[in-house]
C-alpha cells in the first residue's frame, strides 16, 4: 500500500496503467508534472479534502498540501509513480508518431497579432533614455567592457553591473556634466518631435468637407435625421407651429363732433 495522506487513514491509490489510461494519454495533452503530477492527479480529491480540514483555502490549497505530503514520501513509495509517468510518456509518444495524431493549436500570445502590434516609424526621433546614467554608461561603455572581460565576465549584464557601481561612486558634482548633457538631448528631442508631428500632419490628407444637402448621400441624411431627433419632433409637434391669432375687430369710426 502507498503512504496515506498525513492526518488521514485512507491510503493513497496505487498506480495502474490500463487500456483506458492509454486512450486518455492519446486524447489528452502531453503528460506533465513528472511522477508528482501523476500522483497528485489520482489523489487530488483526498488532498483537497485534507487541506480543507486543516483550514487551507484557495485554489492552490490542494497543491500546497500535495507538496508537503510528497516531500515526506519515501523513494519506494514514489517509484510506482515514476514508472506510471514513463509509461504515460511512452503512450503519448506512440500516439504522437501515429497517423491519428492531431497537433494541438498554438495559442497566439497577447500583443503578437498584427492588428495589436504597432509598427515603429523609422523617421520618428529617438527619445534619450536612462537619464544621466544612460549618458555616462554610453560614453564609457568600451572601458567597462574591458574591465568585465578582464574579470572573465561576459554579456550585457556584467557591463551594466560595473557601470552602475561606477556611477553610484560619483559625487553630485561629478554627475552634473552628464545631467547637463541629457537635458540638452531632451530639448533637441522635443524640438525634433514638434517638427516630426508637423511633417506627419502635413502628409495626412485633408479631412473631407461636409457634403452639401444636394450632394449628401441617403446614409448621411439618415444620420443627420437621427442626430437631431429633437428638431424632428419640434417640427412634427403642434406646439412647434405658431398659433393662429383671431382676427382683430374693426376699429369703431370716430364720433362726429356736434357743431
Amino acid at each position: 500500500q502507498g503512504s496515506p495522506v498525513q492526518g488521514s487513514s485512507a491510503p493513497l491509490a496505487r498506480p495502474t496503467l490500463t487500456v483506458s489510461d492509454m486512450a486518455d494519454a492519446q486524447a489528452c495533452k502531453r503528460p506533465a508534472g513528472g511522477a508528482f503530477g501523476q500522483w497528485m492527479n489520482v489523489n487530488r480529491a483526498s488532498l483537497a479534502e485534507q487541506a480543507a480540514k486543516e483550514g487551507m483555502t484557495g485554489m492552490t490549497a490542494a497543491t500546497k498540501k500535495a507538496g508537503e505530503v510528497w516531500k515526506k514520501m519515501s523513494a519506494a513509495d514514489k517509484e510506482p509513480w515514476e514508472k506510471k509517468f514513463k509509461e504515460a510518456q511512452a503512450a503519448f509518444e506512440a500516439y504522437k508518431n501515429s497517423d491519428g495524431f492531431v497537433a494541438p493549436e498554438k495559442k497566439e500570445k497577447r500583443g503578437k497579432g498584427d492588428d495589436k502590434k504597432k509598427k515603429k516609424d523609422a523617421e520618428a526621433p529617438k527619445k534619450p533614455v536612462g537619464g544621466a546614467y544612460g549618458v555616462f554608461q554610453n560614453e564609457r561603455r568600451d572601458e567597462f567592457t574591458k574591465v568585465a572581460q578582464g574579470k572573465g565576465e561576459k554579456g550585457f549584464g556584467a557591463v551594466a553591473k560595473i557601470a552602475s557601481a561606477a556611477f553610484k561612486a560619483l559625487s553630485e558634482e561629478e554627475r552634473k556634466p552628464y545631467q547637463e548633457k541629457v537635458d540638452k538631448l531632451m530639448k533637441a528631442y522635443k524640438l525634433a518631435m514638434v517638427a516630426y508631428k508637423e511633417k506627419k500632419g502635413a502628409d495626412q490628407p485633408d479631412e473631407a468637407e461636409e457634403p452639401s444637402p444636394a450632394k449628401a448621400s441617403p446614409k448621411s441624411k439618415k444620420a443627420s435625421a437621427k442626430a437631431s431627433p429633437a428638431k424632428a419632433k419640434a417640427k412634427a409637434s403642434p406646439a412647434g407651429k405658431k398659433r393662429e391669432q383671431p382676427p382683430k375687430e374693426a376699429a369703431a369710426p370716430p364720433a362726429k363732433k356736434n357743431r
